[in-house]
């Protein structure tokens, strides 16, 4: 069992994300650069809340250039925690629901690690929602993506 086998299908796109940054800049790690990016783009509704809450404005310029390099970006096509072909993605096929769209094999530095842990904490026994990372992120990205 993959550790992302507990988040929601909208918090998984939000890590593809992280991760289709980090393989554009040819970056073998993921980091919090690129999750405040991804969320810039896939979670401006929380993003816009928990700002709020916290007094500060988000950056419409740094806003733009997220969604800019996002539409730039091509999208992931790698699986997490699982081989092209693997017995998971066979069964998935032959199901008929097409094939899995998973995190890929790149490192996760430990700042971005420990955000995936608080946003796991978060959420308990719920799913990963992009509410938890953002609730979880927040510290580290409101630099990134405030203007205050």
């Amino acid at each position: 069992m993959s550790r992302y086998d507990k988040y929601s299908d909208e918090a998984v796109d939000v890590l593809l994300a992280v991760q289709d940054r980090a393989a554009a800049a040819s970056r073998p790690e993921t980091g919090l650069d690129e999750l405040s990016r991804a969320l810039a783009v896939a979670a401006v509704p929380e993003l816009l809340e928990i700002a709020g809450t916290n007094g500060a404005w988000l950056d419409r310029g740094r806003l733009k250039a997220a969604f800019d390099e996002f539409l730039a970006t091509p999208p992931s096509t790698v699986a997490p925690d699982s081989e092209p072909g693997s017995e998971a993605e066979r069964a998935a096929d032959a199901e008929g629901s097409g094939p899995l769209v998973r995190i890929g094999r790149l490192r996760v530095a430990g700042e971005l690690r420990a955000v995936l842990d608080d946003a796991e904490r978060l959420a308990g026994d719920e799913p990963v929602a992009p509410v938890h990372l953002v609730r979880a992120a927040w510290p580290a990205v409101r630099e990134r993506l405030s203007s205050e």
